[in-house]
């Protein structure tokens, strides 16, 4: 018997194989697919975070509505240092990720090792990269806010040229140019390759990955299509807002479920028929014999150039100071 009769796959894998180890050999040769982990994630969890250290800023300092607003003032930045850093120990110290980038299936990891940057795999950072993060970023935004309250308080800026405090204020300014400058380009580098969302991390070595790569990644929109049509809905009011002439579509709603009949002007009814002020101040008379503030009508009159008297529906041409002879000469014409 034939040494590969009635097994005809053999012979084929044989004749495959070397072609095969080839074809291995080539693809251990190609340079890795780089991890790629979507920019959205990550700006998104930076929004939860802020959102999250909103609201829990807010219910915290309803504690202290009762201690005087300027004691509250004066402590602000370390208030804030300190439930930044609880929410710190609890979330990124401990677990490695803030509550935000768990909730978007991400997490910190050490990405000083050279092998790590086309893999999957986690190395978390070190005890020393975490408290260093925490030092930078709760540390620093408490320092540089002490720092800004105190140049502001002892007015640093307005001393003099040769004085040692406006040199450190104007190194203060530059510093504070050069941050933000170093900020946007950090941003672009990150909108580039997608690592790194702070200078701050890229210091240190830390970038966000997947802690769970076998999540499916989906980007769900729903919640932004929200946001664009309650905006678009927001810039049309405020667009067709200023056109409506609201107090005049209030006085006509208002004669027409409350009207009242004309009132014979006389001394003892010498409220203004705008504000109700009795007597009213600076009284004007109407062409229909009404009073009111001088003020009022006037500032209606501008507001709606076919100002109708609220007391008898009456349009409103002309107006002139109130003086017993012009009751008079109205009650005549009456």
């Amino acid at each position: 018997m034939a040494p590969h009769q009635g097994r005809p796959w053999e012979k084929e894998w044989e004749r495959a194989a070397p072609l095969l180890h080839t074809f291995a050999a080539k693809l251990s040769e190609l340079a890795p697919v780089p991890l790629r982990v979507l920019r959205v994630n990550q700006l998104d969890a930076s929004l939860l975070d802020n959102e999250l250290t909103s609201i829990i800023k807010t219910s915290f300092t309803k504690i202290f509505s009762l201690f005087r607003p300027s004691l509250i003032d004066r402590f602000t930045p370390e208030l804030d240092a300190f439930l930044y850093f609880i929410m710190y120990r609890l979330s990124l110290y401990a677990t490695g990720s803030t509550y935000g980038q768990r909730l978007q299936n991400l997490t910190y990891r050490d990405e000083r090792q050279d092998y790590l940057q086309a893999t999957q795999r986690i190395i978390p950072p070190s005890t020393l990269q975490k408290i260093m993060w925490g030092v930078l970023h709760i540390g620093g935004a408490w320092a540089w806010a002490r720092l800004n309250r105190l140049a502001s308080d002892r007015t640093w800026a307005e001393r003099d040229e040769d004085d040692v405090y406006k040199t450190l204020w104007k190194v203060l300014n530059y510093l504070e140019v050069a941050w933000k400058a170093l900020t946007l380009l950090n941003f672009v580098a990150f909108l580039y390759n997608g690592k790194y969302m702070s200078p701050v991390d890229r210091l240190l070595g830390m970038r966000l990955v997947y802690a769970r790569p076998s999540v499916a990644r989906f980007v769900n929109f729903e919640f932004m299509n929200r946001q664009l049509v309650w905006h678009g809905f927001s810039e049309f009011l405020m667009f067709l807002t200023p056109l409506i002439n609201a107090d005049r579509i209030k006085r006509t709603i208002y004669r027409l479920f409350k009207f009242r009949n004309k009132l014979s002007p006389s001394l003892g009814n010498a409220g203004c028929g705008v504000c109700q002020a009795d007597p009213a101040h600076s009284p004007y008379l109407s062409d229909c014999g009404h009073l009111f503030c001088y003020y009022c009508i006037k500032t209606a009159m501008m507001v709606d150039r076919s100002y109708a008297c609220p007391s008898c529906n009456h349009q409103i041409k002309q107006i002139k100071p109130f003086t017993l002879g012009a009751l008079s000469a109205s009650a005549t014409d009456e």
